[in-house]
């Protein structure tokens, strides 16, 4: 198997020369994924396997201490309890962006830790300095982190909506996808945005359209990604009082994510926009499954299993389209 990524990211640090910060403008790369290449390759030298290993360990060090973050503002003695998370972040996620989209998954986990301190209910004056550095971060990494940080930022003083309010919002959605009005949407936003280029230099709008064109051809599909992930939403508004309000602003941002891969679904990689926010799944399961219930018991033990095999297929598939 052949990861389109992964081959430029090893063609980038095979190319570039250590220390030298100007070669910054040959390559297209945000600024802190090269930073990181030429830190790499000044202490590993010529070896692009390290480099592609320092980045998932990266990820996986972040993700372990959002988890652990999480763990302690909730319940300090659910640490027997870490493993459950750990699988269901790994079961596709942890996959997916620790071995194929490097870049965004490096601005994921560190959007995703950034809100374990941002959602702190003691969040002290000085913790902004904290987030604001691990925005810059992840947008160091990957421009389109911005997504993920406007709808975290929003969300931040969000509060609980009472469980009929979230079944509306979440019929809302499904109502939305099944029409199949992503296709119309798309295509009314793109005559849009073309009225924006013609105003462009010539250079500029042909670029643009290059990119955009390829949105021209799209038509109402149903991934069965999201379906998961939708109807994994709707589970996920049935819990029980009680639960952390960390929960519910996790929860907020879910079904923005699952908003906009509705209006979008017809666009084939919106995913890679839309996993800033729906990254919060494994969370969100985690602490569905086990702190809004003393034991998994019945049928609710049959959910986890469940879940972590139909996301397993799903990372099956991407890696092996055929």
């Amino acid at each position: 198997m052949v990861v389109p990524d992964t081959k430029e990211y090893v063609e980038f640090y095979e190319q570039i020369e250590a220390g030298n910060l100007v070669s910054f403008v040959l390559f297209s790369f945000e600024p802190g994924f090269q930073l990181l290449g030429h830190f790499v390759k000044l202490i590993a030298g010529d070896r692009p396997v390290i480099f592609l290993a320092v980045i998932p360990i990266i990820n996986i060090s972040l993700i372990l201490l959002s988890i652990r973050k999480i763990t302690r503002q909730i319940d300090a003695n659910m640490s027997a309890k870490y493993i459950a998370a750990i699988v269901l972040y790994f079961a596709y996620f942890g996959l997916f962006y620790n071995a194929i989209v490097l870049r965004a998954g490096i601005a994921i986990s560190v959007l995703v830790y950034s809100t374990t301190i941002l959602f702190n209910p003691d969040l002290k004056k000085r913790d902004w300095v904290k987030v604001l550095f691990l925005f810059f971060i992840a947008l160091s990494f990957h421009l389109s982190a911005i997504i993920g940080i406007i709808v975290v930022l929003l969300n931040y003083k969000s509060k609980p909506l009472t469980e009929r309010s979230y079944l509306l919002i979440w019929f809302f959605i499904a109502l939305i996808f099944f029409s199949g009005c992503s296709p119309y949407v798309v295509k009314g936003l793109l005559n849009g945005i073309y009225s924006v280029f013609y105003l462009l230099s010539e250079s500029d709008y042909q670029k643009y359209e290059y990119y955009l064109s390829e949105l021209n051809g799209v038509v109402f599909q149903i991934p069965y990604k999201y379906l998961f992930q939708l109807f994994s939403g709707l589970l996920l508004v049935f819990v029980k009082d009680g639960i952390d309000e960390i929960y519910y602003k996790y929860l907020n941002i879910y079904l923005i994510g699952l908003f906009m891969g509705a209006i979008f679904s017809s666009i084939e990689q919106i995913s890679r926009i839309t996993d800033y926010l729906l990254i919060y799944l494994f969370i969100l399961q985690w602490m569905f499954l086990i702190q809004s219930y003393s034991r998994i018991k019945g049928i609710k033990a049959a959910v986890y299993p469940v879940s972590v095999f139909l996301q397993l297929i799903f990372v099956f598939r991407i890696i092996n389209p055929s």
